[in-house]
């Protein structure tokens, strides 16, 4: 009898029980399914990891990017204010009416909220003529 025969038959355990051929490959199907499952858990928790450290950065970069944007728009007033209070004070040496201070004033107050919409309507309004423009086909591969 060859190696294989013997494999086919049924093995006794030291308990008494038999094992047959079929049933260790049902456990080996059942691991393996097992083994698939569990790579596929570790995987998700991988995916999920990365996901959660992405979203973690991501939020990081932002916060900090609200911090500096905060910190120039405080800049920006800050000089706003010295230069209205610079053109009241010395309004004579300018030649400049209380309309002509009063109008800048308002001016520099509402600028770093209106300038955003206006970029915008500039940008679409490049986009649109750049349709029109010959591409080079090589750039736009």
């Amino acid at each position: 009898m060859s190696f294989q025969t013997k494999s086919i038959r049924a093995i006794t355990c030291p308990d008494g029980e038999q094992i047959t051929a079929t049933s260790v490959q049902l456990l080996t199907d059942k691991y393996n399914y097992n083994q698939d499952l569990l790579d596929e858990i570790n995987k998700t928790k991988i995916d999920s990891d990365t996901q959660y450290r992405k979203g973690y950065y991501e939020s990081e970069q932002y916060e900090n990017l609200t911090m500096w944007h905060n910190r120039f728009l405080f800049i920006y007033y800050v000089l706003a204010i010295a230069l209205i209070l610079i053109l009241v004070f010395s309004a004579n040496q300018f030649l400049l009416t209380i309309y002509q201070t009063a109008g800048i004033a308002v001016g520099l107050m509402i600028y770093p909220h209106v300038i955003h919409p206006i970029f915008n309507i500039f940008k679409r309004m490049h986009k649109f003529i750049m349709e029109f423009v010959p591409k080079n086909i090589y750039n736009s591969i």
